[in-house]
């Protein structure tokens, strides 16, 4: 039986970036009779993911030939930068522009 088999992860590029580390929890998998191996995993956490959405694939098996799957994807999107304008006036009665920018964190 597959435990902690994540929820599809969707998370922002640090900005700039085609592509960046993605992590998740590894799944397992427990069967109260025989040992489990994992035998594949498509990916794994801190692995470089490209822009996009990019298909996550975990295969366990047991030593009677029982397998289980867990599957979920990973979607990437490109980094934001959010910003904010503050205008206010000097003792000239100038007006003074601050600007901020404040990158969209993962």
């Amino acid at each position: 039986m597959i435990s902690d088999c994540p929820e599809d992860v969707d998370v922002h590029a640090e900005l700039g970036l085609s592509d960046d580390s993605v992590y998740w929890s590894q799944p397992s998998a427990i069967d109260d009779q025989d040992r489990v191996m994992l035998i594949y995993a498509s990916h794994t956490p801190g692995e470089r993911f490209p822009i996009g959405t990019s298909a996550v694939t975990y295969l366990f098996a047991d030593d009677s030939f029982n397998s289980a799957y867990c599957n979920f994807s990973v979607t990437l999107k490109e980094g934001k930068m959010y910003g904010s304008i503050r205008v206010s006036l000097n003792t000239e009665r100038k007006p003074r522009i601050a600007w901020s920018l404040c990158p969209d964190s993962p």
